[in-house]
């Protein structure tokens, strides 16, 4: 049990009897004191405190920019013969990957010839990889020098080493090492004998995205076809554009309908932005495009999703980014869109990264009010009918709306930043 020191609640410190709890960067509950080792509420391993502390030292000098990046933690019992872990367990790979999409690879120490001559052959060791692409999820040792081995399997987690490239790596012989080598050897022989079906199921599973991308690479065709057939250059295709939303009814409905569906046809979302506040003027662009983008933004995740499905970053070298994001959605994407990061690569990327929806959602409709506003006021200072008399000039840009413009992009940048500095 961690010895607690006396008058923590004093300086608005939180703990419990398991220790002093602390964020992601070792942080207390008081924004200006940290927490590292075994009196802190997490793993009590030395090498983590030696970790923690050297990470913290980098995160509080640097003011904060520099975070603590999540690591493999490798667990050692010093027992003869000694065993070791790192990672994840066979039972939780399944849970997460599926049993088809994973190889449970296991070798015994009487193959190695180092524990064959110090007659050290008890033991086994099991790594847990990807199937194709080979890479390491988790590694079991039981065996002579575990707690040595082990290191090479962390930082294989760690830095995305596959079974791929350790087998290609030339280790010292006789070493006890060469037993991952040995692994990336039954690897190969066991993924040679599933190649067909995994092969399969991965072309099963791209086919659908393949035929997707293909239509929009087709849409995306025709509409050059069409430009070009006519001859149109942009400004005539924006001004027809701008007569058939205008002149009709329908138009911002249409205009929504487009926004909404913008994701799937890669149309940029901030010239639409800036031409509601042409086509409706600053309010009526305001309101529309407030509609339009969270239904693309919706979209976008829904986008996101399907094409990262399969995909587990939790579990790669950028789990340290990955692991915030989701213990607080809401504010991660709240700051994301109040720092005008673009629009399409938050939405994709909360998608992939499967944040949950509804505080995504939230922080977007939030979130996205100053920036829209901001492009929108961009829009409103252009006269159409100056453009249309005399082209784009300078004479055609109502300087009012561009102030505007810059008052709300100052405005969102201070929020964003008083947010980051409040939450540390």
């Amino acid at each position: 049990m961690p010895n607690i020191p006396s008058g923590l609640e004093s300086a608005h410190i939180t703990n419990t009897p398991q220790g002093i709890i602390v964020n992601r960067n070792w942080r207390t509950s008081n924004r200006r004191v940290y927490a590292l080792g075994d009196v802190a509420a997490r793993l009590k391993f030395t090498h983590v405190a030696d970790d923690a502390g050297r990470q913290v030292v980098a995160h509080a000098m640097s003011r904060r920019l520099i975070s603590v990046r999540e690591k493999a933690i490798p667990k050692v019992t010093y027992t003869s013969p000694e065993i070791a872990q790192v990672g994840m367990s066979w039972l939780d790979a399944v849970a997460t990957y599926g049993v088809d999409r994973v190889h449970r690879i296991e070798v015994p120490f009487s193959v190695n010839d180092r524990a064959r001559t110090a007659t050290a052959t008890e033991g086994v060791l099991i790594i847990i990889a990807r199937r194709v692409s080979g890479r390491i999820l988790g590694a079991h040792i039981v065996g002579p020098a575990a707690g040595e081995l082990i290191s090479i399997c962390t930082i294989a987690i760690d830095r995305g080493i596959s079974l791929w490239k350790l087998r290609r790596t030339i280790f010292a012989y006789p070493t006890y090492a060469l037993i991952i080598k040995k692994a990336g050897d039954h690897f190969l022989a066991t993924q040679l004998g599933t190649i067909k079906a995994d092969l399969k199921r991965t072309a099963m599973s791209l086919l659908p995205k393949i035929i997707l991308l293909s239509a929009w690479l087709g849409g995306l065709y025709l509409l050059y076809d069409y430009q070009q057939t006519f001859g149109l250059t942009i400004t005539e295709l924006a001004l027809k554009l701008f007569d058939f939303i205008t002149g009709t009814i329908w138009g911002p409905l249409l205009y929504m309908l487009t926004y909404a569906i913008r994701p799937l046809t890669f149309i940029p979302a901030t010239p639409l932005t800036l031409s509601a506040g042409l086509f409706f003027g600053f309010w009526g662009g305001l309101i529309y495009t407030i509609i339009g983008a969270n239904l693309s933004a919706s979209v976008a995740y829904v986008v996101g999703r399907y094409f990262g499905a399969s995909i587990r970053l939790e579990h790669t070298i950028l789990r340290s980014f990955i692991i915030p994001l989701r213990e607080n959605p809401f504010q991660a994407v709240l700051t994301t869109r109040l720092l005008f990061i673009p629009f399409d690569l938050v939405n994709y990327g909360a998608g992939i990264l499967k944040l949950p929806f509804v505080p995504y959602l939230l922080a977007t409709i939030i979130g996205t009010l100053l920036g829209i506003a901001t492009f929108v006021s961009v829009g409103s200072a252009l006269r159409v009918d100056d453009v249309r008399a005399n082209g784009f000039t300078v004479s055609a840009i109502d300087g009012q709306f561009l102030i505007l413009s810059v008052i709300i992009f100052v405005a969102s940048l201070v929020v964003a930043k008083f947010l980051k500095k409040k939450t540390g």
